[in-house]
């Protein structure tokens, strides 16, 4: 996870030296030939995933909260693409942000502002299991929740919430809601 951390960084520092050193014509050339790189490993990584038990009962339950859905992910638009209809999940997201469509990866809080402006959303969580997860969702001033399903593994960055399984996040989102409610009504 430290590695894919590094690697994430790094492409961001990257893509930035890039733009301020490298004709458009270069900078095009290096963007095509990392991504190339990269989707090699997305591309297997996508055929080999798997999906845990919860996910649908999860993704089904926050649907029937009413929900607004989306996917921010630092892969490629066609990993991401192979992944949700390999496992049948594609229907539940309103939105998909990859790595295409922002310039600067998760910790960097662009892909979920992306995802918000076309759910035409504020107010959100944002569930996920890295600490780069946890940090856009920060900067983008949302809810982070980390999906930490090893005990043993004590998470070392700030979240909001910690789950161990996803069916714990329509709960958490089910009182939140509440609690807004409550909060701004006149008592």
């Amino acid at each position: 996870m430290r590695n894919l951390t590094r690697s994430t960084l790094l492409r961001n520092k990257a893509r930035e030296y890039v733009e301020s050193h490298f004709s458009k014509k270069e900078a095009r050339r290096f963007h095509d030939e990392m991504n190339m790189f990269v989707k090699r490993y997305e591309l297997c990584w996508a055929d080999h995933s798997q999906i845990f038990p919860d996910t649908f009962q999860a993704l089904d339950k926050l649907r029937n909260l009413g929900c607004k859905m989306g996917i921010v992910t630092n892969t490629s638009k066609e990993a991401a693409n192979r992944m949700l209809l390999t496992h049948g999940i594609s229907d539940f997201f309103d939105v998909v942000v990859t790595r295409e469509d922002v310039k600067r990866l998760k910790p960097d809080p662009e892909g979920i502002l992306v995802a918000l402006k076309k759910l035409a959303a504020q107010d959100f969580f944002f569930v996920g299991d890295l600490v780069h997860d946890s940090q856009a969702a920060k900067k983008a001033y949302g809810v982070a929740i980390t999906v930490n399903r090893n005990p043993s593994n004590k998470s070392k960055f700030a979240s909001d919430y910690a789950v161990r399984s996803l069916l714990e996040i329509p709960r958490l989102v089910q009182r939140k809601a509440c609690a807004s409610r409550i909060q701004g009504s006149a008592i």
